[in-house]
């Protein structure tokens, strides 16, 4: 099988959640630090919540398999605690879903590019978009 699959961190990350929502554009998708909503105090930070619900709602039985990652003391993620709450909404409208949520040692918005997130957690991502039986957990 031929994989078509997108990633993206910051902006690019916050829009792939709406990939599964588009019939074959991916079939895969990694969402890095997702933020599209400009720094803490910004009145656009508001949105983000009713935005992320607005993509969980327009996705559709999607044959995608979405990943999404979330770091703590992230500045862009406005409200830290219910976001993986609206998150898990994509869990029962694509093929597979993996969340990881705030994982320990990893910290900021710029956590997903550095070598740590990549040691443990690459080969389990990997396994999420090629494996016939993609992890739940990694």
């Amino acid at each position: 099988m031929a994989w078509r699959s997108c990633a993206g961190a910051a902006t690019g990350a916050w829009w792939r959640p709406a990939s599964p929502a588009v019939a074959g554009l991916a079939d895969v998708v990694v969402a890095v630090a997702p933020a599209a909503h400009c720094e803490a105090g910004d009145n656009l930070q508001a949105r983000q919540l009713p935005d992320l619900r607005a993509l969980v709602e327009a996705t559709r039985a999607a044959t995608t398999r979405l990943a999404v990652a979330n770091f703590r003391d992230d500045p862009f993620d406005y409200a830290p605690e219910e976001r993986p709450v609206v998150l898990r909404g994509f869990a029962p409208r694509v093929a597979a879903f993996l969340l990881l949520d705030r994982p320990e040692g990893l910290t900021g918005h710029g956590a997903g590019a550095r070598t740590e997130f990549n040691d443990r957690f690459g080969a389990c991502l990997l396994r999420f978009g090629t494996a016939p039986a993609p992890p739940s957990a990694c």
